[in-house]
C-alpha cells in the first residue's frame, strides 16, 4: 500500500475539488486521501464502497484522462490507483454479504453493471431481489471487453458472490412473456444499449460489440483479411486490436482527428505499438465489391470549445478492404417498455427531455418502475450506470442516520434503532466528547450501552455504530451526511424546529432527506410547519413525518435520567452497565 500513501501524500484536498466535480461518481476524493494519510484505511475503503462498489474495474476502464486525473488542478494525483488498491486489498470484505437475507418482489431487468450494483448494494442491507438476464451476468465486460484489455478475474468473483445470494432467471423478458413481471412490487430496468448504430449496409459490413462478443467466445471466423473499423472510440479500438489478434491485416478509418478521440491515451498507444493504421478527417459512405469509398473532412476550430466542426469536402479517397466493422456506439431498444408501459411510456419520453436525475422512477398502476443507466440515458459510462443505480437504492431502499448523544441510552433510543432495522441499514452516530453538551458521559461508555441495546434487535446485522464525530472535530450534521453519501438523516420534531439554524442549513436541507418522528407535535401540525417554513417548502419533498410510538415511548428522553433519576426510560441492561460502573452519580 505504499503507493497509495505516496499517492495521496500529493493531494493538496482542494476546497473545491474538481476532481470530485468530474468524477461521475462524485467520490469525495480528498476525504478519501486524508484518510490514507492518516493510516485510516478501514475508513477510506468504507467510504470508497458506499460511493463505488466496483472500484476494481472503474480504476481500469474508466477514461480518468478526462475526469477525476484530467481535472486535477496540479495535475499529479492519480485517484484511479488508490481505487484499485484500496478494491483488490478489501476485495473479500466486499463481497461478504449479511447472512440473513430477506426476500422481496423486486426484479432487475438486466444483468449488466447497473443491475449488479443494484444487486449488490441490496444485498449489503439484506434484501434479495431476482435478476432476469438473457446472457450471462456481466454485461459488456463479460461478453465485450477483452481479457487483453480488462482482467476479470476479480469481476468474475464478484458475479459468483452475487449469483449464489440471490435468484437470477436466465431467460429474456419479452413481448410474449412480458405479464410474468406483473407479480413484483418494484420492476428495475437496467437493460443496455443494445441496438448497434450503422451507416453502410451491407453484406461484409459486420457491428463492433457483436464481434466483440464473438471474439470473446472463440466464435469469429475472420481470419487472414483486411478489415477497416470505422469509429476511435474504446469500443473501435477493441475491435482492431482483437482483429489484429487473430492475424488480420487491420486499419481504422475516423472523420475527425486522432486528437478529438474519445479513446484514452492508452487505447491509442496500443493502436501505435501494435502497428494499427489509423485514417483521419474520412467519413465512410460506400462500400461496393470491397471497395470503402470515404469522403475527406477539414475540422475548424471552435471558439471556446475544444471540439471542432467537420466540414465535409468534394474530395474522396477509396480503399479496398474484405470487410469493414462499424464501430459508432449504439441506442436504446424502448419496444419492451413501449410494450409494458403503455400509455404510460409518455412519462418516460418527457423526463429523458429534461433528465435533472440519474434515473427515473414512475407509479405504473400497482408497481413503482424504475429505469436507470442506458435504459433511461442511453449510451452511458460504467461509472454514471453505477451511479444511476445506487440513486434509487438510496431513494427506495435508504440507509438512515440516527445520530445523538444517547446521554444514556433510553427504550426510546432502541425502538427507534429496532424499527429503523426494520426498513434499512442503520448507522448510528454518537456525539464525540468535543460535542457541546453539559454532562456529558464519556463516550466509550455511551458506545458500550448502545452495543447491549443493539445486540439484542432481530436484525443487529443492519446496524452499525460510527465513530465518525469521535475522531474528528464536529463541523455539523451535513459533514456527516456527506461522508456518509447521504443517508436520510432521522430526528426528532424539537431538531426539525431548529434546523434552520444548524451548520450550512440551506445545502444540508438541499442536499438531504430527512425522517421525523414525532414527540411533542402531531404529524399534521410538523407537516404544517413545513409548509409554511420558506426554508423547508421548498423542498418539502425532502421531509417525511411518523407518528411512530404511543406518548408513554416518544416522552421517555434520557435527562429524565440524568436529572431525576427515573429508571422507567432505561432497560435492565443499561440499567445494570449504569451501576455497575458507577455512572451518573449512581
Amino acid at each position: 500500500m505504499k503507493e497509495v500513501l505516496n499517492i495521496a501524500n500529493k493531494c493538496r484536498s482542494c476546497a473545491k475539488a474538481k476532481c470530485k466535480t468530474a468524477c461521475p461518481l462524485h467520490q469525495d476524493i480528498p476525504l478519501i486521501t486524508k484518510l490514507i494519510r492518516n493510516n485510516q484505511l478501514d475508513d477510506a475503503k468504507d467510504i470508497l464502497f458506499m460511493h463505488n462498489p466496483f472500484g476494481y474495474v472503474t480504476g481500469y476502464l474508466c477514461n480518468h484522462e478526462k475526469q477525476c486525473a484530467g481535472n486535477c488542478i496540479f495535475g499529479d494525483v492519480d485517484f484511479y490507483e488508490i481505487e484499485k488498491e484500496l478494491s483488490i486489498q478489501y476485495f473479500d470484505d466486499l463481497i461478504t454479504y449479511p447472512k440473513k437475507l430477506e426476500e422481496r418482489p423486486i426484479a432487475i431487468i438486466g444483468g449488466g453493471i447497473a443491475g449488479l450494483t443494484l444487486a449488490h448494494s441490496l444485498l449489503k442491507k439484506g434484501i434479495k431481489p431476482i435478476i432476469y438476464e438473457k446472457k450471462q451476468l456481466g454485461g459488456v465486460i463479460i461478453n465485450a471487453i477483452p481479457d487483453f484489455r480488462y482482467d476479470k478475474t476479480l469481476f468474475k468473483r464478484h458475479l459468483h458472490a452475487i449469483e449464489k445470494n440471490i435468484k437470477v432467471i436466465y431467460q429474456e423478458i419479452n413481448i410474449d412473456n412480458i405479464s410474468e413481471l406483473d407479480q413484483y412490487e418494484h420492476l428495475i430496468f437496467t437493460t443496455g444499449s443494445e441496438i448497434e448504430n450503422h451507416t453502410l449496409n451491407y453484406p461484409s459490413v459486420l457491428k463492433g460489440i457483436a464481434t466483440l462478443e464473438k471474439f470473446n467466445s472463440n466464435a469469429l471466423d475472420l481470419k487472414n483479411k483486411k478489415v477497416g473499423v470505422i469509429g476511435l472510440g474504446n469500443t473501435a479500438c477493441d475491435v482492431a486490436r482483437a482483429l489484429k489478434r487473430i492475424n488480420n491485416d487491420v486499419s481504422i478509418i475516423y472523420r475527425r482527428d486522432i486528437s478529438s478521440s474519445p479513446a484514452t491515451s492508452k487505447e491509442l498507444n496500443a493502436l501505435e505499438k501494435e502497428n494499427i493504421k489509423i485514417y483521419e478527417c474520412l467519413n465512410p459512405v460506400k462500400f461496393e465489391n470491397n471497395i470503402l469509398t470515404m469522403q475527406k473532412n477539414k475540422l475548424i476550430s471552435i471558439e471556446g470549445s475544444n471540439r471542432k466542426n467537420i466540414i465535409p469536402l468534394d474530395e474522396y479517397q477509396t480503399e479496398e478492404f474484405d470487410y469493414i466493422v462499424e464501430a459508432l456506439g449504439s441506442k436504446q431498444n424502448d419496444l419492451l417498455l413501449k410494450k409494458f408501459l403503455q400509455d404510460d411510456f409518455k412519462l418516460i419520453e418527457e423526463a429523458r427531455l429534461n433528465k435533472n436525475s440519474r434515473s427515473l422512477t414512475i407509479k405504473h398502476q400497482n408497481q413503482l418502475v424504475s429505469l436507470i443507466g442506458d435504459a433511461y440515458y442511453g449510451p452511458w459510462n460504467i461509472a454514471q450506470a453505477i451511479n444511476s443505480a445506487l440513486e434509487v437504492v438510496q431513494k427506495y431502499y435508504p440507509t438512515y442516520l440516527f445520530g445523538g448523544s444517547f446521554n444514556p441510552v433510553t427504550k426510546a433510543h432502541t425502538n427507534i434503532i429496532n424499527y429503523l432495522s426494520t426498513l434499512g441499514d442503520v448507522i448510528v452516530v454518537p456525539n464525540g466528547n468535543k460535542y457541546n453538551l453539559k454532562e456529558l458521559m464519556g463516550y466509550n461508555h455511551r458506545i458500550k450501552m448502545l452495543k447491549l441495546e443493539i445486540n439484542k434487535l432481530e436484525y443487529s446485522e443492519r446496524v452499525r455504530i460510527s465513530d465518525f464525530e469521535k475522531s474528528s472535530l464536529y463541523k455539523g450534521s451535513i459533514e456527516t451526511l456527506r461522508y456518509y453519501n447521504h443517508p436520510v438523516m432521522v430526528i426528532g420534531d424539537d431538531c426539525l424546529l431548529t434546523i434552520h439554524t444548524w451548520i450550512n442549513s440551506s445545502k444540508l436541507i438541499e442536499e438531504n432527506r430527512f425522517l421525523i418522528i414525532t414527540r411533542n407535535n402531531t404529524k399534521a401540525n410538523l407537516e404544517e410547519y413545513i409548509s409554511k417554513q420558506e426554508i423547508l417548502s421548498n423542498y418539502r419533498d425532502h421531509f417525511t413525518v411518523i407518528e411512530l410510538f404511543d406518548e408513554d415511548i416518544r416522552t421517555l428522553s434520557s435527562s429524565s435520567y440524568r436529572y431525576n433519576k427515573n429508571k422507567d426510560v432505561l432497560s435492565d441492561d443499561v440499567l445494570k452497565y449504569i451501576k455497575n460502573n458507577k455512572l451518573y452519580e449512581v
